[in-house]
């Protein structure tokens, strides 16, 4: 019977066809249209379901013009190919020319799945046999019928032959050894051989329509040669406005039509009634991407009279969790009164779960990546009796009973145009051989008495409502390929007061907190430099809130700051205190316990060694709190061994708890996390996981290593997380243990309410090689940052697992990887090293301690052994702290390489009883003038505080320098003139200008440096000659300048007191204050001025050879010159007291000074015999001997040891005097200090002239003598930095760092240890001379050249080709420890030379044998190598000293980039799931197959065969660099043009050597040109003179070039010229590092934006661009990184530039 409406619009047909003739007999009917005749079946009952209906009406004239040609091709049996934009206009051509010939039409849509066995037979078991199933490729071959291959463009290689062999011959190879061939062939061989039943006899009624999608347009690939010459290609265009106006009768719909190519919902055209109805039905023209053409779209709204959206409908009723708010209550009316399915489209966190979960609370399916066409429709199983079946999906079940149902996730779906005839049409075949239809067309079929038995009907109410992620997914190609017939919703975000309604009616939160919450987000939202706070996240905040933690905590909490860059955490911290936001002490807060049932089986009750730690302790009592308070579903995240699996257990064990505990990995897939699959006597059973029963019987669920499983797979436990539901592959569902149906419905799995969910995950990002599921599913979790614990609680850890360790080595341990951990934050290193490194360190060296401290470091150090770079700077970390690692790997110390240079103390002589003369020289009382210190009171700007390292003494060998460190002085002629020194913190005075710094630390631990600037922040004039001085007064810096005299004392707080000293006058009087005017200064006699500290509030100024003291009572504001007698010179000045002072004159004779107000009372006395050159100090600790004595005084001279003075006065006192030991070295005594029992005197050998100190221990009367650096200059300062440690200040600014107390010998036994040496008890009487001497210790060393070869005439040497190493000889160039020729470490050589072996150093004894004219020799021999060195890269001397002096400051940028160039992988797909595949691992999904027999059964790891794992081409990058005249001219102002040049010396120093994989160009832009070529693609500069000139070009363009910008010309400029290496290179990337001046030339953000995210029509090349604000005026470059937010950076410091740098590149390759 032929089925044709006569309805159909008469006058289309009559003008298209001529009449229809029909000659009929019992079975055939022939057809007459036009031109085309043909015998149509007109009594077909084999699957007559599969007759399409009701398409023919449908059809227009063009589409008439369409059918007549698919009727030409078919009468001359060729077969058809459909191309198309994605629309459904192929399927209905199809559907209509299959009812045209009344025959069925077989639907098979082609995947990226599909495998050859697809398109044949599939298997089945029924009663214990294997049968075969005909797949509708086979059925339409076999019946006669249209083959209709929907998206033969998504054909893979593996399915191309069967479909050639099949187009071309018509025969298929089946799988039960039968063939198809054709009709012709077949009806021969059964005339000539008979009925073969191996053979299947194809159709002559079969056609095969194939439709597919431009990939020129909508990308894809083309179709195979072979493929495409076997069909007739057809171009369907898209409607006209007539078609339209015809299809709809409406004038306005029509005119939707002159979108032209990119309006493709023509199958909803009806629904279009206004202007919303436009905008849902085309969501394109509410999100902007791309170069899509979203502007014509609005454009067109504009021209189309359509009307305003009428009134909402009323919303449906809310459930328990959702809040109505008029934004979402709008949105809800239209989806719940909405006839076509939904689509609902929203940034993460912004609502969408909720929306569709007050819909349909538990109809949700989760959507993951690798879920095919066949997981959405069927899945496989077995009956009771083990033959196969399908079980329908929740989504055909929901279509079947008219349900509505959510997919959310439907981004993560590799291509939507598979399942576009399901929601388009309600036609799909499903895997079991059925098909769907329409309701009512279902009741058509029944109605002619067809059989419907594998006919599914489809529910009018159907409803779909799928979830996207705009953020990650939305393209408006992909939604018109797959998502047709889908209304699109954007979410639309909610006002402040919608926000604080849900917050005030879900939290009880105070109105400051609500309030405080609410502002923090407005300003994060106003900040670019954040991502916006999500609704989700908002929602978080509060209800961490309501736990106890305060408004900052929270938000620390959910936003996870610990993963941020410092420098985010910084300006977080600075925009929450700008919002008042103060954290609240955790101490504060109370801690609950959760209550359980008690374990039913206690063995999987964890029971971990745990050692208690306040770090994790605090961890564990927030998480009890957290459970205790509802939670259930908890993610700890942290980096690698900080104890995550630790604090989960002791948990557990805490709630006592039973653990089910999972282990994800790279092939984790969905059903091992929830059920797993097996055969048991040929049925299918499913074995609950460990999720499974912790769900069902209350147990904490431990999902380990999260990150390293494919995203997917966590990602089904988002509808767990949120909505309580999870769907499992048995069919079974676990649901909310207050489900309504659990009684009812025994395929419901109740969650017991004791379930935990604890996932543990590593940090996201480089170097984890885990998935970033954080993103996925981590908001919707309770998150937890585990961090490395603090030293406090690592201290405490190692002490644990490593006892009889040496805690302060443990300290140096904690120390050093805390610093390592500083770098991987701030990315100097790309290895986050972990306290589990610390702790295996620890453990080693404690049971192996002959191995040593450093050995132990090696098992973890080993690893970055391959790369110096790192190394070195890993070792280096290890060697501040004092733990001697080599700075390359293997050079371990031996013990005989070790020198160990110490100073014993020796007993001292026995002191000799000495008296004063009985009466004094002379004895007067003065009376003093006093006038008053008027002062004032400046507030100092902030201080710079910097850290700083100090150099490491003990590394290499154990001598009494510990550390040491360079004075920073501020100015270019600056020095350090004064220093003090207390509680492990130096203070130093610098001049050029005047500034104080303060040094922390300085005896070791991490040290900062705080700088003042006094000079320039003061407004006054601060004479600098003479020189000043400074010392410390009751904790200040205390600055007099004799130049004035002024004083100036530094607080802490930053506050400087300024005074002017008045001086005496001719009478005796003052003159009055002195002028503040620069030139009016005390005149310089050229003698050094001192200050004398004298208690806490008073202070004694003098100069050398003066006669007169200046007393300052500070407290008084007092100021009392004190003249003593006439022809007095003073040596030193010493204080024994506040009023107390003794000043040793030259003449041999000492003045004691009595000084109160008026009244001054002197002493001159004659020293005793052996004391010349006296000074008095102060000691709290007298001598053991004269302890008993409560006042006692310690003297110092130049020809004692030391002198003890006994008694309240200097006169009658008994005197106890140390000579110095016979024999010992003999100098003037030049500085001195003490501390507790010990004191330091600097001397000057007479003999020699060397500085060398003597340090006293005054309760032992012992001392011993400390040889001084000659390398560095004379000592300024010396000062106790505390009891163990001097600080001397150098006359070439250093600060050197002496250990001089008795602990250094425990400080030895210590090293010794580290180096695995035995420490050894010290014998009574040895002292520390046993432990520097031993069996193990020899003299020359490996370390040290002790007989180098005589000298002669330098030379350069015999060149090695070999490059062994050459020791102490005088032929090799390049050898060590040698003599004449050009190496390291030796002597009498004409320069340096390093060929990479170690360095052996002759002593300074045997350099000093070099003669004047062998040192003339060899200069000039150097100075001629160097201009042959600047000839050879064509640079001057003065220009290699620029370009060095340019790159040295950032040669740890240049490193840190070439690190991280060299961890930037070739941009690759990931490695995943390639199912279908004939071996591998057995798929848990295609168990069944498997039994049947079939053999794509298998599943393997792997990446696609378009996929990249390896670099082929180098990355194509282009520099654009800001070469206009506002760089040269704001460079005096922020130094912009200063750092340009740096950025390009840093781009060329970089790459240098990876140019085989960043091939890259820099050029320039002025107001000249857009494009400057400064450096070419492959024509990089190799040397440095080659990079100077790129450097010196850019200066002179900046320089010279005319005013004007071409900013956005040079970007696009470069995106063309980037793309011109399409065919050779892995990426394409621009970089424009430029200022911030745009509005001056009449730009705005918005036009860079564009440039930036713009694309060259018709380019396939996809160019990342990116631009870096170096300099900005006012808020421009902000406005700039506003508008293009992750494409733009601003970068003002140029230390920044290679994270930056790095980090786009990193991204790029992801």
């Amino acid at each position: 019977m032929l089925r044709f409406s006569p309805s159909t619009s008469s006058s289309t047909f009559s003008s298209t066809f001529s009449s229809i003739n029909r000659t009929s007999n019992r079975m055939y009917q022939t057809l007459k249209f036009g031109r085309h005749t043909f015998k149509v079946n007109s009594k077909r009952t084999k699957d007559a379901h599969l007759i399409p209906y009701g398409h023919l009406p449908s059809l227009n004239p063009t589409g008439l013009k369409h059918l007549d040609w698919m009727l030409s091709k078919h009468s001359l049996d060729q077969d058809l190919h459909l191309l198309s934009p994605p629309t459904s206009y192929p399927l209905t051509l199809a559907s209509s020319f299959a009812e045209t010939l009344n025959l069925p039409l077989y639907h098979f849509p082609l995947t990226s799945e599909t495998v050859s066995s697809d398109l044949k037979l599939r298997r089945e078991l029924i009663n214990s046999s294997t049968t075969f199933s005909s797949s509708s490729v086979v059925s339409a071959a076999v019946s006669g019928g249209v083959l209709f291959l929907d998206g033969i463009h998504r054909a893979e290689r593996n399915v191309l032959p069967v479909l050639n062999n099949l187009l071309e011959n018509r025969e298929i190879n089946l799988d039960d050894g039968r063939s198809i061939i054709s009709s012709q062939r077949y009806d021969q061989i059964k005339k000539e051989h008979g009925v073969r039943e191996d053979l299947v006899r194809c159709s002559e009624d079969f056609r095969v329509v194939a439709s597919s999608i431009p990939w020129e347009v909508y990308g894809g690939q083309s179709l195979d040669p072979p493929l495409r010459s076997r069909m007739q290609c057809r171009r369907i265009d898209d409607y006209t406005p007539e078609e339209v106006l015809e299809i709809t009768n409406d004038k306005n719909v029509s005119s939707l039509g002159v979108a032209g190519e990119w309006w493709s919902n023509y199958d909803n055209c009806r629904y279009v009634n206004n202007e919303e109805d436009f905008k849902q039905l085309h969501p394109v023209t509410f999100f902007q991407r791309g170069d899509f053409p979203e502007q014509r779209a609005e454009d067109l709204m504009e021209k189309l009279p359509l009307p305003k959206p009428p009134a909402p409908p009323p919303p449906p009723k809310p459930t328990p969790s959702y809040v109505p708010v008029p934004s979402f209550t709008s949105l809800l009316s239209s989806l719940s009164t909405s006839p076509l399915h939904s689509l609902i489209i929203g940034p993460r966190g912004s609502g969408k779960t909720t929306l569709s979960s007050t819909l349909l609370p538990s109809q949700t399916i989760q959507i993951y990546s690798d879920m095919s066409l066949r997981d959405l429709l069927q899945t496989r199983a077995t009956d009771n009796l083990g033959n196969t079946t399908w079980m329908n999906s929740p989504l055909i079940n929901a279509a079947i009973n008219g349900q509505t149902i959510c997919l959310d996730g439907v981004e993560k779906l590799k291509t939507f145009d598979e399942y576009n005839s399901l929601w388009t049409s309600s036609h799909i075949h499903l895997p079991d051989g059925s098909v769907t239809r329409p309701l009512a067309e279902y009741e058509r079929l029944k109605s002619l008495d067809v059989d419907v038995s594998k006919v599914v009907p489809i529910h009018p109410d159907f409803r779909i409502i799928a979830l996207g992620n705009v953020d990650d997914w939305f393209e408006p190609s992909s939604y018109i390929k797959g998502l047709r017939g889908f209304k699109a919703y954007k979410v639309p975000p909610l006002n402040d007061s919608e926000i604080m309604d849900i917050l005030s009616k879900k939290f009880t939160l105070t109105e400051t907190e609500l309030n405080t919450i609410m502002v923090v987000s407005n300003d994060v939202k106003n900040n670019s430099d954040f991502e916006n706070f999500t609704l989700r996240n908002i929602v978080n905040i509060s209800k961490a809130v309501t736990t106890g933690l305060s408004v900052g905590e929270a938000i620390n909490k959910v936003m996870l700051t610990d993963l941020w860059s410092k420098r985010d955490c910084d300006e977080l911290s600075l925009l929450l205190e700008n919002c008042g936001v103060e954290p609240s002490s955790p101490a504060d807060r109370v801690y609950s316990t959760p209550t359980r049932s008690p374990p039913s089986d206690v063995s999987l009750v964890p029971s971990p060694v745990f050692y208690s730690i306040p770090n994790h302790l605090s961890l564990i009592k927030e998480l009890l709190n957290s459970i205790s308070t509802g939670e259930r579903n908890i993610l700890l995240i942290g980096n690698q061994g900080v104890g995550k699996n630790k604090v989960a257990d002791k948990l557990c064990q805490t709630m006592n708890a039973e653990r089910e505990y999972i282990q994800l990995h790279r092939d984790s897939t969905v059903n091992q996390l929830t059920v797993s699959p097996e055969i048991r006597d040929g049925r299918v059973f499913y074995e609950d996981s460990a999720m499974v029963k912790a769900i069902k019987y209350g147990r904490v669920l431990m999902i380990d290593e999260a990150d390293k499983a494919p995203v997917e797979v966590v990602g089904v436990l988002k509808g767990l997380v949120e909505e309580g539901v999870m769907r499992l592959s048995d069919g079974r569902t676990i649901v909310p243990n207050d489900h309504p149906d659990l009684k009812s419905d025994p395929n419901l799995i109740p969650t017991h309410p004791d379930f935990v969910l604890l996932l543990l995950a590593n940090r996201p990002g480089h170097p984890f090689l885990g998935n970033d599921f954080y993103s996925t599913v981590g908001d919707c979790l309770t998150t937890y940052f585990v961090s490395n614990p603090d030293a406090a609680s690592e201290m405490k850890l190692l002490t644990s697992y490593a006892p009889d360790v040496d805690p302060e080595i443990l300290e140096k341990l904690v120390e050093a990887f805390k610093n390592l951990r500083k770098m991987s934050d701030e990315g100097e290193i790309t290895y986050p090293y972990s306290t589990r490194e610390a702790v295996a360190t620890a453990v080693h060296y404690s049971q192996y301690p002959e191995d040593g401290i450093v050995k132990a470091l090696s098992n973890v150090l080993d690893y970055d052994s391959y790369d110096p770079t790192v190394y070195e700077k890993v070792a280096e970390v290890f060697r501040s702290q004092g733990i001697p690692v080599p700075k390359s790997r293997g050079e371990y110390l031996k013990p005989e390489d070790v020198n160990m240079q110490i100073s014993p103390f020796k007993p001292l002589p026995s002191p000799t009883e000495k008296s004063w003369t009985s009466k004094p020289i002379s004895t007067t009382s003065p009376t003093n003038s006093i006038s008053s210190l008027e002062s004032r009171v400046w507030n100092l700007p902030s201080p710079t505080t910097t850290k700083f390292q100090p150099s490491s003494h003990r590394i290499d060998n154990f001598s009494h320098l510990t550390r040491s460190f360079s004075v920073d002085p501020v100015g270019a002629y600056g020095a350090a003139v004064g220093m003090t020194a207390h509680s492990g913190r130096v203070d130093v005075l610098t001049t050029g200008p005047i500034s104080v710094s303060t040094y922390t630390n300085v005896t070791g631990g991490e040290s900062e440096r705080i700088a003042y600037e006094v000079e320039d922040n003061v407004p006054f004039y601060l004479p600098t000659n003479p020189r000043p001085v400074m010392g410390g007064v009751g904790g200040t810096k205390f600055i007099f300048f004799p130049g004035g005299p002024f004083f100036c004392r530094l607080f802490e707080d930053g506050r400087l007191e300024y005074g002017a000293v008045p001086e005496p006058d001719e009478r005796g009087g003052f003159a009055g204050m002195f002028s503040k005017q620069k030139g009016k200064q005390r005149e310089d006699s050229g003698e050094s001025w001192r200050v004398t500290a004298c208690g806490e509030d008073k202070v004694a100024c003098y100069q050398e050879k003066s006669g007169d003291v200046c007393c300052l009572d500070l407290k008084a504001s007092e100021c009392c010159w004190v003249e003593l007698p006439e022809g007095s010179e003073i040596e030193r000045v010493s204080a024994s007291g506040r009023d107390d002072l003794f000043a040793t004159l030259v003449d041999g004779t000492v003045v004691r000074i009595q000084e109160k107000g008026s009244k001054t009372k002197m002493e001159v006395r004659k020293v005793p015999e052996g004391m010349k050159g006296m000074q008095v100090l102060s000691s709290e600790h007298p001598p053991a001997h004269l302890s008993h004595n409560p006042s006692c005084r310690l003297l110092a001279g130049d020809e004692m040891a030391y002198a003890t003075s006994l008694g309240s006065s200097l006169v009658g006192d008994d005197l106890y005097v140390t000579p110095r030991e016979e024999g010992s070295k003999e100098g003037k005594i030049s500085l001195s200090c003490f501390s507790g029992k010990l004191m330091a005197v600097a001397r000057k050998d007479d003999v020699d002239g060397k500085h060398f100190i003597e340090v006293i221990d005054t309760e032992d009367h012992s001392m011993r003598t400390i040889d001084l650096n000659a390398d560095v200059g004379a000592p300024l300062e010396m000062h106790f930095v505390d009891d163990e440690h001097v600080a001397i200040l150098t006359s070439d600014n250093q600060v050197q760092i002496l250990e001089v107390g008795p602990g250094l010998e425990d400080e030895l036994v210590r090293f010794r240890e580290m180096l695995g040496l035995p420490s050894r008890a010290v014998p009574d009487g040895e002292g520390m001379r046993s432990l520097t001497q031993g069996p193990e210790l020899r003299d020359g060393t490996e370390g040290e050249s002790w007989r180098p070869p005589a000298l002669d005439d330098p030379k350069f040497g015999e060149w090695d080709e070999k490059n062994e190493a050459h020791v102490g000889g005088s032929n090799w160039a390049g050898g060590t420890g040698g003599s004449n020729t050009a190496g390291l470490g030796g002597r009498g050589g004409p320069y340096r030379l390093d060929r990479g072996h170690k360095v052996h150093q002759v002593s300074d004894a045997a350099k000093a044998e070099v003669s004047e004219e062998q040192q003339r020799i060899a200069r000039e021999m150097a100075e001629k190598a160097f201009q042959d060195k600047l000839k050879e890269i064509e640079m001057g001397e003065g220009e290699f000293a620029m370009y060095d002096g340019l790159v040295s400051p950032i040669r740890g940028d240049i490193a840190a980039l070439r690190q991280g160039l060299g961890s930037v992988e070739a941009r690759k797909a990931e490695r995943g799931w390639l199912k279908r595949q004939s071996f591998g691992e057995l798929d848990d999904n295609k168990l069944v197959d498997g039994v049947t027999g079939e053999k794509f059964v298998y599943k393997r790891r792997g990446v696609p065969d378009e996929a990249t794992t390896h670099m082929k081409h180098p990355k194509r990058v282009r520099f654009v660099f800001d070469c206009s005249g506002s760089m040269y001219r704001f460079n005096g102002q922020d130094g912009r043009l200063d750092r340009s040049l740096e950025a390009a010396a840093l781009v060329m120093e970089a790459f240098a050597g990876h140019e085989h994989r960043f091939d890259y160009s820099i050029v320039g832009h002025s107001g000249d040109s857009p494009a400057i070529p400064l450096v070419n693609f492959g024509e990089h500069p190799k040397t440095e003179a080659d990079r100077m000139k790129v450097l010196r070009m850019m200066v002179a363009h900046t320089q010279f070039t005319r005013s004007g910008d071409h900013t956005l010309e040079s970007i696009a400029q470069a995106k063309v010229d980037v793309a011109d290496g399409a065919d050779n290179a892995d990426e394409y990337i621009v970089i424009a590092i430029s200022d911030a001046n745009l509005r001056r030339y009449g730009l705005t953000p918005d036009m860079l934006k564009r440039v930036v995210e713009g694309k060259k029509k018709g380019s396939t090349v996809d160019v990342r661009t990116y631009a870096i604000m170096i300099a900005s005026l006012g808020t421009e470059a902000d406005e700039i990184k506003s508008s293009l937010a992750s494409k733009a950076f601003v970068c003002k410091d140029t230390g920044l530039l290679p994270k930056v740098i790095r980090d786009i590149l990193s991204k790029i390759g992801e």
